[in-house]
This record gives C-alpha cells, structure tokens and sequence, in this order.
C-alpha cells in the first residue's frame, strides 16, 4: 500500500523511532479523522498498533474507538502537559534544571587525512546540523542554543575576519548561517562527545554521568558557566 507525503511527513514530525505520546495536528476535523484511519493503516501493516489517540474535538474523540482512545483529559507530551479540554500547555517541571542526552551522532573519519582541527571543524558542522534537526523534531520554544567544542583553533577560525584556506573558509561559512547558535570552548576533560570518539565500555558507558547528563556546571545558572572563547 503506498501513502501520500503529506501523511508520511505527518508522523515523521511526531514519531521517532519509538511511538510514545507523539503530538500530531490538523487543520479541522475531517483532516483529523483522515490522520487518523490512514495512520492506523499504516501503521498495521507493519504490525504495529497505534493507540491511545486523544484530541480537542469531541467530534473526532467519538470517531475513534475506545479501545484506541487515551482515558485522560491531561496529557503528558515532551515534558509539557497538554490540557485536552482547554487545549492549553503546561510546563511539567518549574524551576528545576534536568540535563539529560536525547540525541547522538558519531561519524568515522574521511578516508583522506585531515588534520586535527580540520576534522574538529567538520565536528562543529554535524553538531550545528544536529542541533537543527533535535529542534524541529521537539517542536517546542527553545529560548537559546550552545555548542561546545574542545578544538580553540575552531573558534578562532570561526570569528577570524582573516582569509582561511579554501576547505576551511567553505566550513566556517555554513557554521556562521547558524547565528542563533552560542558557540563556546569545553575542556577535552568535560567533553561529552570525547568519549564516543574515543571509545568505552558497555560497563562503563552506563554509569558514565558526563556522557548521560554533561558536565556539572549545566545544572548551575549561566552566568555560572564557562565562557572562554566564547562567541556571542
């Protein structure tokens, strides 16, 4: 059975990898119910069983059988609660901070040698595309970005009004198209990132606090946080 994009491009925005709570949304109620018993479809033929479906419309609530329907009125979406009847949002957790890794991405090196900072530079480039892509997949306001990196050199060549080397000068340019991104200098020492490239254990990887949650100076204000080479 084939499905139009529009559909694909639907529950692609809010299913990833591991169906749990994901936010859909539609233009009316007709819209709504074609989501959903196209989705349903879908989603059995791959014998998977899409369930515990809720929504602002009565109407479409109705449509849906009770067996796939969610037995609440409040419901908890990427660390929000959604209040089904006034169709409003709350913060789940007030005045706390949680760091926690939602997202990760190793990349073996290219088979022609680079330098050091060459290839750290290629490392910013996956992490600002990274951090685009985890930002369009929460769909949720995002107040402000960092990026860390464990290479000076890079962020000397990022703020350098200086002429660079051509594969340079093309890297640094598409790093700069990110201006909502504040780019700063960790040590090798707290760099979650320094142990995917380095490599670990199974054993050790589970009990590892800086790959899971960061350093700790994340949980503390940020005025408290480091700022050398930091490029605002």
């Amino acid at each position: 059975m084939k499905y139009d994009e529009v559909m694909r491009d639907q529950l692609s925005k809010g299913v990833i990898e591991k169906v749990e709570k994901s936010p859909v949304d539609s233009e009316n109620t007709s819209e709504a119910i074609q989501l959903y018993t196209k989705s349903k479809a879908m989603f059995a033929d791959a014998s998977m069983n899409l369930r515990e479906w809720i929504t602002n419309s009565e109407f479409v609530n109705e449509f849906i059988p009770k067996e796939d329907r969610a037995d609440t009125k409040s419901v908890k979406v990427l660390g929000h609660y959604w209040n089904v009847n006034e169709d409003t949002v709350t913060i789940a957790e007030e005045n706390t901070t949680d760091v926690n890794v939602i997202f990760a991405k190793t990349r073996l090196a290219p088979i022609k040698k680079l330098t050091i900072p060459r290839l750290e530079l290629l490392a910013v480039l996956i992490g600002l595309r990274c951090l685009k892509f985890v930002k369009e997949q929460l769909r949720v306001p995002i107040e402000k970005q960092y990026l860390w990196t464990e290479s000076k050199c890079v962020l000397q060549w990022v703020t350098s009004d200086k002429k660079l080397p051509l594969f340079v000068k093309n890297r640094v340019s598409k790093n700069k198209e990110h201006i909502d991104v504040n780019m700063t200098y960790i040590p090798t020492r707290e760099n979650p990132a320094d142990v995917a490239s380095r490599g670990t254990t199974l054993e050790k990887l589970a009990t590892d606090s800086n790959w899971w949650h960061g350093p700790q100076w994340l949980l503390k204000p940020t005025s408290n946080w480091p700022t050398d080479y930091q490029n605002k």
